[in-house]
């Protein structure tokens, strides 16, 4: 008759015997590997005179190498238990989601905000092409129709949009914009606004 054995126990048992599975596989007359092949290929299941003879040498009782059982009530409140937890992490995962729908609202409206500012940019330089500082009138009204900007971000974009350095100061000085600066040396920004 076969007998299942717990590895932690018989682990145990033999750490307090200061023995190891292959000390007792020899002590049982088996090949070096007998009691890991045990529990790799039979998991832990053993003849019922084997396991009687470990408890002979050891001294031991037949119930202090068996597995625990597992208690039905102990398996309701295991699953109580993950029942609870998958509760918590599904709540946790709807507020993450909620969080990031809010988020992508904000950077969608942002886009949107960016895309008019655009549009508007183009139309005004399509209108007033034939005079460049018109032009960058335009383009430094529309720029700062929001609020003050870093005078490095104007250059750049009245760059790319083709409006020089000189007609974009020649519009600074007609619109009258008014610079800010904050920081000093390699820190320093210069903001302008209107």
């Amino acid at each position: 008759m076969k007998i299942k054995i717990s590895r932690d126990k018989l682990q145990k048992i033999l750490i307090d015997n200061q023995d190891s599975m292959i000390g007792l596989s020899k002590k049982l007359g088996k090949n070096d590997g007998y009691i890991s092949q045990v529990f790799t290929r039979y998991g832990g299941e053993i003849e019922d005179t084997i396991a009687n003879l470990i408890c002979l040498l050891y001294d031991i009782q037949l119930d202090e190498i068996k597995p625990d059982l597992v208690h039905k009530n102990d398996t309701q409140k295991a699953f109580a238990i993950l029942r609870e937890e998958n509760k918590k992490n599904t709540e946790k995962n709807m507020a993450l989601q909620e969080d990031i729908m809010h988020l992508l609202e904000k950077i969608l409206t942002k886009i949107n905000a960016n895309t008019l500012q655009i549009e508007r940019i183009k139309q005004a330089a399509i209108v007033s092409h034939t005079d460049p500082v018109h032009e960058a009138k335009v383009f430094l009204k529309a720029m700062l129709e929001n609020g003050r900007m870093n005078a490095m971000t104007i250059q750049t974009k009245a760059e790319m949009a083709g409006i020089t350095l000189a007609n974009l100061t020649k519009a600074k000085q007609e619109l009258g914009v008014q610079t800010d600066m904050t920081g000093s040396g390699r820190n320093q920004k210069v903001f302008w606004y209107l």
